[in-house]
C-alpha cells in the first residue's frame, strides 16, 4: 500500500518552484566557480573593494597588513595539476625563484578598513621563504593594485621578524633611533605610507628581553626586575589568594606557549603594578625597592591600551586619539618614548642598542607613527574625526588565519591545496566573521536567573521553608567535634590576607545589591571613613568599587578561616556536600552575635524561619564561599600543558 503525504496539487507546486530556482542555484554555482583563487592578487577582491568604494559616502582609509602562515608541505595531484609548490602567482613582478621547491607559508594581504567596518584578503603567495627585498617588491605592487580600486591606503602593519625590517629598510624607512623615518611614499599617489610594527608582537617581545634579562635601569637608577613578578607570584600562591590580578605561574614560565598575547599583556599589567605597590605598602621586605618595575609595568600597559584602543566609549587611554585628549596622550607618549630610549641593561649599555632592541624599536615606532597620522589625517586633511589604533593591529589578519584554520576541524595545518579552497570560499562570502563568533550573534545580553534560596526567601518572604534542609552526614554530625576543631586552629590572618578578604567582601556586597529587592541591603554598605582592610579597595578604585561595612567584613573573614581549615587544607576536599555543610555550621557562628546591628528592627516583621539578617548572613556566606571555591578550582592544578606545546611539532614532524 502506497501512503500519499501530498495532492497532486501539492507536488505540482514544489515542482514549479523548483524549475523556477534551478537557474539562479546554477548562475550562483557557475559564478562560485569562476573565481580565481590561484596565488597572486585576487582580481575579486580588488572588484568587491571597488563596489564598496561606489556605493561609499566618503573616502575610504585603508590599512595593509601583511603575515605569513605556515602550511602542511605537501604534494597534491587534483587530477589536473600538482599542488604544493612555491607559487609567487602570475603575472607578478617579483621572480617565482625555484619553483620546484614545496611551499611551507603562504604570505598573506589583507586590507581594514580604517573608517569603516569591513576587511578582505587581497591577495596571498605560497613561499618558502621571502626576502625583503622581495617582500617590497610585492608591497609596491599591491599598493598600485588597491589605489585603482578608489581606496587610499595610508598605513601598513607587520611583524618584527628580520626579513620585514629589512623590507621596510628597502621602502625607504628607517628604524635607527636617533634618525627615525616611519613611513615611505606610496608609489603612485606619492603620500606617505606609516608602517606599524604589531604592538601585539612587539609586547611579547619586550616580555622575552625582560625575562631573559633579569632586569632593567631606569633613568632614574631605579631597578626593573623580574624577580618582583616572582616573588609576588610566590607571595599569593602561598596565601591561595590573589591581589586583583591574573598572575600565575604560566605568566611566568611562558616558553612552551610564547605566541599568547595574553599572557605578555596580562603580566605587564596595572593590576600587577598595583600588587606589587600595595606589597611595598605593607612593608613586606621583598617588595621594597618596586618603584621601578611598577613604573615599567605601568608605562607598557598604558602604551598597550593606546595602541589597542577601540571606540569612544572607553576612558582614559583606552579611549581612541582624537582632539580633546590629542595633548595629553601626545605629552605621554613622549614621555614613553623617552623611558624606553634611556632603559640599560646592568653592564650600563643601552637596551635598543642590544640584539634585543626589536620590541622596544618596534613600540617606538608605533608611537611615531601614530602621532603622523593624527597630523596628517585628522588635523591636516580632516578625514577622520578620532583614531582608533585597534585597527592599525595584527589581529584582523591573525583571526583571518584561525578562520582557516577552523575550516580543517581537528587539522589546523591545511595544505596548499586545502588553502586555496579555503581562501576561495572566504572570498565567495566577501564578509568575513571571526572564528570565535560561534552559530549565533547575541542580540540582547540576558542574563541567568538567580536560584539562590537565601535571596529568594528575602524578596519572597512570605515562602516559609527551613533554614538548611542538609542532613549532615554520620561522620560529621558532632557539632561539639566542629566547634573544638575550629577553637584549635583560630588563624592569625596576615594582612595581606584580610586586606584581599576585604576586597572580595566589597564584590559580595555588589553582587547582592543587585539581587536583593529588601531595603534591608543598606546593612552590607560601609563609609569612605571605615579604615578596617580596606586599602587596597581605595587603591583600585576608579569610581565602581564598594567599600563593605564592618559586618560583611567580619563574615568574610570567618568564613575565610573556616574554609582555610576546611578546604585549603584538604582535610574534606572531597565531600560531596561541602557547601552545604560549610554553610550549616558556619551559621551557628553568628547566633547571639551582634550582626547587622542598624536593621535590628527588621527582624520583627518576619517570622522566625525567614528573619532578613539571618537569611542576610546566609546570602554572604553562600557568594563568598562560591567566589573562593571557583578560584581554588582554577588554581588547584597548575601543570605545564604539553599538548599545545606539542602540537605544531606533531603536524610538522613528517610533514
Amino acid at each position: 500500500m502506497t501512503l500519499h503525504f501530498y495532492s497532486p496539487k501539492a507536488y505540482e507546486f514544489v515542482r514549479t518552484k523548483f524549475n523556477t530556482c534551478l537557474p539562479h542555484v546554477r548562475t550562483l554555482k557557475k559564478w562560485y566557480q569562476s573565481i580565481n583563487a590561484e596565488p597572486g592578487f585576487t582580481t575579486d577582491a580588488l572588484n568587491a573593494i571597488r563596489a564598496k568604494v561606489k556605493i561609499s559616502k566618503h573616502s575610504i582609509l585603508c590599512n595593509l597588513v601583511i603575515d605569513e602562515m605556515a602550511i602542511r608541505q605537501r604534494l597534491e595531484w587534483d587530477g589536473k595539476r600538482m599542488h604544493g609548490y612555491v607559487n609567487i602567482g602570475i603575472g607578478s613582478d617579483v621572480g617565482a625563484g625555484d619553483s620546484s621547491k614545496i611551499a611551507k607559508e603562504a604570505f598573506v594581504f589583507l586590507i581594514t578598513a580604517i573608517n569603516a567596518s569591513w576587511k578582505i584578503p587581497v591577495g596571498y603567495f605560497l613561499v618558502d621563504g621571502l626576502s625583503g627585498e622581495q617582500k617590497s617588491a610585492l608591497v609596491l605592487q599591491c599598493l598600485g593594485l588597491l589605489h585603482s580600486t578608489g581606496i587610499e591606503v595610508i598605513s601598513m602593519t607587520f611583524d618584527g621578524c628580520p626579513a620585514n625590517i629589512a623590507m621596510a629598510k628597502k621602502l625607504g624607512c628607517s628604524l635607527e633611533v636617533h634618525n627615525m623615518v616611519t613611513n615611505f611614499k606610496h608609489p603612485v599617489t606619492g603620500k606617505p605610507v606609516s608602517i606599524f610594527l604589531d604592538a601585539c608582537h612587539m609586547i611579547k617581545l619586550v616580555r622575552n628581553s625582560f625575562e631573559s634579562s633579569g632586569s632593567f635601569k631606569d633613568c632614574n637608577g631605579n631597578q626593573v626586575k623580574w624577580s618582583h613578578l616572582v616573588k609576588l607570584n610566590n607571595l599569593q600562591e602561598k596565601e591561595h589568594l590573589h591581589l586583583a590580578n591574573k598572575l600565575k605561574r604560566g605568566h611566568l614560565f611562558f616558553k612552551n606557549q610564547k605566541m599568547k598575547v595574553r599572557l605578555a599583556t596580562q603580566l605587564m599589567s596595572n593590576s600587577v603594578a598595583d600588587a606589587l605597590k600595595f606589597c611595598c605598602q605593607l612593608n613586606h621586605i621583598e617588595f621594597s625597592d618596586v618603584d621601578g618595575t611598577v613604573t615599567f609595568l605601568k608605562s607598557l600597559n598604558n602604551l598597550f591600551d593606546v595602541l589597542n584602543s577601540r571606540n569612544m566609549n572607553q576612558n582614559y587611554f583606552k579611549k581612541p586619539l582624537y582632539f580633546r585628549n590629542k595633548e595629553n596622550i601626545f605629552n605621554f607618549l613622549g614621555e614613553v618614548e623617552d623611558y624606553l630610549k634611556t632603559l640599560k641593561l646592568d653592564d650600563g649599555q643601552y637596551v635598543i642598542k642590544t640584539n634585543k632592541k626589536t620590541g622596544f624599536i618596534g613600540l617606538l615606532t608605533c608611537i611615531h607613527s601614530l602621532k603622523e597620522i593624527y597630523i596628517r589625517v585628522i588635523e591636516d586633511e580632516k578625514k577622520l574625526q578620532y583614531l582608533p589604533g585597534y585597527k592599525f593591529l595584527q589581529d584582523h589578519l591573525e583571526l583571518t588565519f584561525g578562520h582557516i584554520r577552523a575550516h580543517g576541524g581537528c587539522n589546523n595545518n591545511p595544505t596548499a591545496r586545502q588553502s586555496m579552497s579555503i581562501y576561495k570560499k572566504l572570498i565567495a562570502h566577501i564578509e568575513l566573521k571571526d572564528f570565535d563568533s560561534g552559530n549565533c550573534v547575541a542580540l540582547e545580553n540576558l542574563s541567568i536567573l538567580s536560584c539562590s534560596s537565601a535571596i529568594q526567601k528575602i524578596n519572597i518572604t512570605y515562602t516559609m521553608t527551613p533554614l538548611c534542609n542538609y542532613e549532615p552526614e554520620e561522620d560529621m554530625n558532632n557539632q561539639s567535634y566542629f566547634d573544638e576543631m575550629l577553637s584549635n586552629y583560630d588563624i592569625d590572618i596576615s594582612e595581606f590576607r584580610q586586606q584581599v578578604v576585604t576586597y572580595i567582601a566589597g564584590s559580595v556586597a555588589h553582587y547582592l545589591l543587585k539581587k536583593i529587592k529588601c531595603t534591608c541591603v543598606s546593612a552590607l554598605l560601609g563609609s569612605d571613613k571605615n579604615d578596617d582592610h580596606v586599602d587596597f579597595i581605595k587603591l583600585k578604585d576608579n569610581g565602581g568599587l564598594i567599600i563593605p561595612s564592618a559586618d560583611v567584613i567580619t563574615i568574610c573573614l570567618k568564613a575565610e578561616t573556616i574554609l582555610k581549615k576546611l578546604f585549603l587544607d584538604c582535610k574534606m576536599v572531597k565531600m560531596q556536600t561541602l557547601k552545604d555543610h560549610f554553610l550549616a555550621r558556619a551559621m551557628s557562628h553568628f547566633v547571639a552575635k551582634n550582626i547587622f546591628a542598624n536593621i535590628q528592627y527588621h527582624q520583627y516583621d518576619q517570622s522566625p524561619l525567614d528573619n532578613h539578617i539571618v537569611q542576610l548572613i546566609k546570602c554572604v556566606l553562600e557568594k563568598y564561599m562560591d567566589i573562593r571555591l571557583n578560584y581554588f578550582a582554577k588554581n588547584a592544578i597548575q601543570k605545564v600543558k604539553k599538548r599545545q606545546f606539542l602540537n605544531k611539532f606533531l603536524h610538522f614532524t613528517g610533514q
